[in-house]
């Protein structure tokens, strides 16, 4: 990448950054990857979601910034916002081509948790899981679940 194309992105990055109010800690920019397979996307997403510092207070503002490094994040993704698995299941992102589901969780004890994540497993829509969750009490979720394709990603909170 030339250098032209580096200080281009970190200026996209920047103003993505000052639009959606989130602040990112210090990662080296991530190429748009034109054909990516659930391994792949879950890779950047695993690295890209934890190096912003988002604020939990206000969940329709961080449904919006995650919407955003998402985004960015896997570049030419379709991502679906609220997407209705069935009648009693609606997973917070969705990526179509890559049948994969992505929850955002920052309250909730573990019991309504799990059964609520096991219910989207168990949709034909998702191949693969993923959760995106502040409560270190959630990241343990990976074991009850481990038989499926899931996922735990940790969320770490700032303060704007």
């Amino acid at each position: 990448m030339s250098d032209i194309h580096t200080h281009q992105g970190r200026e996209l990055f920047a103003a993505l950054e000052t639009a959606a109010g989130i602040r990112r800690a210090p990662l080296a920019l991530t190429a748009p990857i034109p054909s990516l397979d659930v391994a792949g996307a879950l890779a950047i997403l695993s690295r890209e979601i934890p190096a912003y510092r988002l604020a939990f207070g206000d969940e329709l503002r961080l449904h919006t910034q995650l919407a955003e490094i998402i985004g960015q994040a896997l570049p030419g993704e379709r991502v679906i916002r609220e997407h209705v698995l069935d009648q009693a299941s609606r997973i917070d992102f969705y990526l179509p081509r890559l049948r994969l589901g992505l929850e955002v969780k920052v309250k909730g004890g573990p019991s309504a948790v799990l059964r609520q994540l096991q219910r989207y497993l168990a949709s034909p829509d998702i191949a693969h899981l993923v959760l995106i969750t502040s409560r270190p009490y959630l990241l343990h979720l990976a074991r009850p679940l481990a038989d499926r394709p899931f996922t735990v990603v940790r969320l770490l909170e700032g303060h704007l």
